[in-house]
């Protein structure tokens, strides 16, 4: 945890003031973890490895489940809000969907369309859609609603809405706290916002102002504002209508994370410094 203060020049220094002792490790994977996720109740843990596979542990770090079938590294694994589901996103090109209320976790959908990797994949609110953002400029919008009782010809949920413009890989995507809205995150500089709520998903504003890649893009719990995270060294802030807000500058390398606190009133970044 960190303690704020102010010194006379306005800026905002933290200092250490708790230590977090290890509670567990997590051992399994063959190779580098690229991320990890708690279910909604914190009872379990889903990592996911560039060994092909996704791993569900509970928390005193017993491995329960390994999730097989990607032929790339998997990227990311995110549970769903109520916890039943499974995303994941591979280097193979595909995501999958996984589900977890049955005896044994099975694989119920396979989310296949984009041309080349899967950076990331993440649920709606409501669990009935997945975004996709991926190496093809695009990010995909997925219904998989009905998934358990009617699947699309050989398992493959359609897709309800691909969101394109921009002109280089999508490397993340994210809901809005109501659903209503997308933002994404790309190599050409830009995050986007994305309007679900109309007959077309349409792209509603261009956050332009970093000057090199962006990594990821999230929003405020109350929804009004989103936060970017981009290899030239900054973190910035927006309102949705594409105005920013605030530049955070101070690291000394790429920054490749940033969020919001649960009460929306604090930032924070992590960097490669």
């Amino acid at each position: 945890r960190a303690q704020n203060s102010t010194p006379q020049n306005g800026a905002v220094t933290a200092s250490f003031i708790d230590y977090y002792a290890e509670a567990t490790q997590l051992k399994g994977h063959e190779g580098s973890v690229n991320g990890a996720d708690f279910s909604p109740d914190g009872k379990l843990i889903v990592t996911a490895g560039v060994d092909r596979t996704a791993r569900i542990w509970d928390f005193s770090g017993k491995e329960s489940t390994i999730l097989k079938g990607h032929t790339g590294s998997v990227r990311s694994a995110k549970f769903s809000p109520d916890g039943q589901r499974i995303v994941t996103a591979s280097f193979d090109g595909t995501a999958r969907v996984w589900d977890l209320s049955g005896v044994e976790t099975r694989l119920i959908a396979s989310l296949q369309g984009h041309q080349g990797k899967v950076n990331s994949a993440n649920f709606s609110p409501n669990g009935k859609l997945i975004v996709t953002a991926g190496e093809d400029k695009t990010a995909r919008l997925w219904d998989i609603s009905g998934v358990e009782t009617k699947l699309i010809p050989s398992g493959k949920p359609s897709v309800y809405a691909s969101l394109q413009g921009h002109e280089s890989p999508v490397y993340g995507a994210r809901f809005s706290p109501d659903g209503k809205l997308i933002v994404t995150a790309s190599a050409d500089k830009t995050a986007r916002i994305w309007d679900l709520s109309g007959v077309e998903t349409r792209n509603i504003a261009s956050l332009q102002g970093h000057t090199d890649t962006v990594w990821s893009a999230s929003f405020s719990p109350d929804g009004k504002k989103i936060v970017t995270a981009s290899d030239d060294k900054t973190a910035r802030v927006w309102d949705i209508s594409g105005k920013q807000l605030a530049i955070l500058e101070g690291h000394k390398n790429s920054v490749y994370g940033a969020s919001f606190s649960q009460d929306g009133k604090r930032i924070v970044t992590a960097s490669l410094d």
